[in-house]
C-alpha cells in the first residue's frame, strides 16, 4: 500500500513536469506571454501562477481602476446596507475563483522582509528595469519602517550580528501581554521574519 502511494506521488510529479515543459514550449507564441513574464518579477508569482492569472483575466486593460479588478476577483467586502446604516461583511467571493486563489496565495509572500532572492533575480533577468523597480516598490509598501532608499532592485543592507547576518526586525506595535496573571504594557511585540 505504501509503495502504491509513493508511485502515485511520483506519477503526479512526472505529470507536472510534462505540463510545465509543454507550457514552456507553447508560451512564447502566446499573446499574454509578455504580461506573464512581467508578473514574474513580483514576489510569490512564478510562471504557472503568472500564466494562469493572465489566462483567466484575458485583458487587464478592460478594468478602468484596480477596484474594478478587485471586485471582479471577489476580494471586495460584501455589503448589507439600508438607509443610513452601513454593514460590511466578509469578501464576496463571487468573482473568478482560480485567479483569486492564486493571487491571495502569492500575496502571502509579502509579509516577509523585503529582499530580492536569487530565484527572483534569475526570473527577472529579461524583464525591463522599470518593471523590476515597480516590483521592488511593491515589496517596500507593506513595510514602512524599512528605509526607503532609491537603489533600484536591491534589498536593504543586512546587519552583521555576532558573525552571522541577521534580518531587520519588523515592529508590529505595542500589545499588552500577560505576565504571571497581570498585564505588562511595557512589553513590545517584535517579529523576526526568517525569509
Amino acid at each position: 500500500m505504501l509503495q502504491e502511494l509513493i508511485d502515485a506521488i511520483a506519477e503526479r510529479q512526472r505529470r507536472r513536469q510534462r505540463l510545465e515543459a509543454q507550457l514552456d514550449r507553447l508560451a512564447p507564441d502566446w499573446d499574454g506571454y509578455p504580461l506573464a513574464q512581467a508578473l514574474q518579477a513580483f514576489r510569490g508569482i512564478q510562471k504557472t501562477v503568472a500564466y494562469t492569472v493572465v489566462a483567466e483575466t484575458a485583458d487587464l486593460a478592460r478594468f478602468a481602476h484596480p477596484a474594478r479588478f478587485m471586485a471582479w476577483l471577489g476580494l471586495v467586502p460584501g455589503e448589507h446596507s439600508s438607509g443610513s446604516t452601513r454593514r460590511q461583511g466578509p469578501i464576496t467571493r463571487c468573482g473568478n475563483r482560480w485567479a483569486r486563489t492564486l493571487l491571495v496565495e502569492a500575496a502571502w509572500a509579502y509579509r516577509y522582509t523585503p529582499k530580492v532572492s536569487r530565484i527572483i533575480e534569475l526570473r527577472a533577468q529579461n524583464i525591463a528595469p522599470a518593471i523590476r523597480q515597480l516590483a521592488w516598490q511593491a515589496q517596500l509598501r507593506p513595510h514602512p519602517q524599512v528605509p526607503q532608499d532609491d537603489r533600484p532592485w536591491q534589498a536593504p543592507q543586512r546587519r552583521r550580528h555576532r558573525g552571522r547576518t541577521r534580518a531587520r526586525r519588523i515592529h508590529l506595535g505595542r500589545r499588552p501581554t500577560a505576565s504571571f496573571g497581570r498585564l505588562n504594557p511595557s512589553r513590545t511585540c517584535v517579529a523576526t521574519p526568517d525569509r
